[in-house]
């Protein structure tokens, strides 16, 4: 026995954001892919943040950098991973790095 019976029907949107890609920035490279216990990040002097994801987006490094640097990756778990280097005006690179 029911008094009352609602249905609603709902609508949605989705919006479209789009970070700006200044540019596949050649002063700014991680190395080597795959990788294993250390990612080395070259860094031509360009001051930005890189940070490393799992693939549930979750934040794993994050790093301010502005030059040269070698990051231990010796306690991460095996797997895909993104990268992005940004600064203040942007997104300057991203990918994708495999740790084996």
């Amino acid at each position: 026995y029911f008094e009352e019976v609602f249905i609603a029907k709902i609508r949605t949107q989705s919006f479209n954001v789009q970070v700006p890609i200044i540019s596949d920035n050649k002063n700014l490279s991680v190395f080597p892919n795959p990788f294993s216990s250390i990612l080395n990040i070259h860094n031509n002097n360009v001051k930005c943040i890189f940070t490393l994801y799992d693939i549930f987006s979750r934040k794993i490094v994050e790093e301010e950098l502005s030059g040269e640097s070698i990051i231990n990756t010796s306690k991460i778990a095996k797997g895909i991973y993104t990268f992005q280097f940004t600064s203040p005006n942007g997104l300057l690179k991203a990918g994708k790095l495999i740790k084996e």
